[in-house]
């Protein structure tokens, strides 16, 4: 996308950069709300509300900080179970289960501070960085995995198909979750 990145968001380079996007398979590029490209057009946004900016967090803004730096709590818990079938008659199978949960404090930004009863409607008090412990937004609850293999017998009496389809090995497996949650 060359320079297309540092241009102003206008209507006509917006097109040009949604061109480039979908010629390496890239999404449309849109404006993150309406008076982005309004500010583009003006001479005091055109070096600032570029397509750059717009594809950033919180793009109205030059920056945003955390004061708290890049810190996180995380707990995750699962419950894993498996079962296999040892191989006897060509066959061997095994299923995995894991249901798991994993909470965070990354998916927001952070408050810092311990929040006193009085300050909000249930009367219940948080210590700092708590309030905002969540599902994880990488959390999979439910996992599935199946795989198995099963060797061929070559005890045929016909030698020609005992040649061809005699001692081959097969085998499979699928994994499943559910969809991600997004909060």
């Amino acid at each position: 996308m060359g320079n297309l990145l540092t241009a102003p968001a206008t209507p006509a380079n917006l097109a040009k950069a949604n061109v480039a996007a979908a010629a390496v398979g890239l999404p449309n590029i849109t404006l993150p709300y309406a008076g982005f490209g309004q500010a583009a057009a003006t001479s005091a946004g055109a070096g600032k509300a570029t397509i750059a900016q717009a594809l950033t967090w919180m793009p109205q803004f030059s920056g945003t900080t955390d004061t708290w730096g890049n810190i996180a709590n995380v707990s995750y818990n699962s419950l894993q179970v498996s079962i296999a079938k040892r191989m006897s008659h060509g066959l061997a199978l095994n299923l995995n289960y894991t249901y798991s949960k994993q909470l965070d404090d990354t998916g927001t930004m952070r408050s810092g501070y311990a929040i006193p009863a009085g300050d909000l409607l249930s009367g219940k008090s948080w210590p700092v960085n708590r309030i905002e412990r969540s599902w994880s937004t990488n959390s999979v609850p439910h996992s599935l995995a199946i795989y198995g293999v099963y060797n061929v017998p070559d005890a045929h009496e016909n030698t020609l198909v005992r040649a061809v389809a005699g001692g081959w090995t097969l085998s499979a497996s699928a994994h499943t979750t559910p969809a991600r949650r997004f909060s």
